[in-house]
């Protein structure tokens, strides 16, 4: 890739790192940082982490080696680096990218880079049947759409990229507890009613059966 070639906007081939276990520990005992939080996944739920997480200078180093594979022989001048989510060891994350600036006087190229799972997005079709199947099943008072969406990034993206579908959530904080401040569920302090699950069992039953009905 050649300064000339890069146009503001373009997008950078989209990689998958190497971040097992294995390739971890190995990075780790090179960089002195033989800390349990990055290698035992044990350790890091005990301290309320979903896993065994990335070092974070892991993954600016698999960013700044992606960079070079789209352009060898370039000078990365700065890497920026923000912290939005944490990217758990053995996962299978993306790193995606795309061109922001371009000056010509300097020569100089920006890069907005993101490692991490892809945005999680319903397809509306699938939303709105599987909307009317809980209603049925458990009647429109306890079926709701969520007045501002979230924007999650999890494995399900890459799910819903090939097949259309839609992430509901089954409501199975107790009752005793705010679901608004509940510990989460990949949180060890979880606690789940789970009076909820045959619900969700029913759910996905009912959802199967009216896909292949209308298919």
């Amino acid at each position: 890739m050649r300064f000339e070639e890069v146009e503001l906007g373009d997008e950078l081939p989209a990689e998958h790192p190497d971040i097992s276990m294995e390739r971890v520990v190995e990075f780790t005992k090179a960089a002195h940082m033989n800390f349990p939080r990055f290698t035992d996944h044990e350790f890091a739920r005990k301290e309320g982490l979903p896993g065994a997480l990335v070092p974070g200078i892991m993954s600016q180093a698999l960013l700044a080696t992606m960079i070079h594979r789209w352009a060898p022989g370039c000078r990365i001048v700065s890497l920026d680096t923000v912290f939005r989510g944490h990217v758990v060891v053995g996962t299978t994350p993306t790193i995606s990218g795309a061109v922001t600036d371009v000056d010509d006087d300097e020569r100089v190229v920006e890069v907005d880079l993101t490692l991490g799972y892809g945005v999680t997005i319903n397809n509306d079709g699938v939303t709105e049947d599987a909307l009317a199947v809980a209603a049925t099943l458990v009647g429109a008072a306890r079926t709701a759409r969520l007045a501002h969406p979230t924007m999650g990034a999890e494995d399900f993206s890459y799910v819903v990229e090939r097949v259309p579908g839609a992430m509901l959530f089954l409501g199975c904080t107790p009752h005793e507890q705010n679901h608004l401040t509940a510990a989460t569920n990949h949180s060890n302090r979880v606690v789940h009613d789970e009076a909820a699950l045959p619900v969700g069992v029913a759910l996905h039953a009912a959802l199967a059966l009216q896909h292949l009905t209308a298919n």
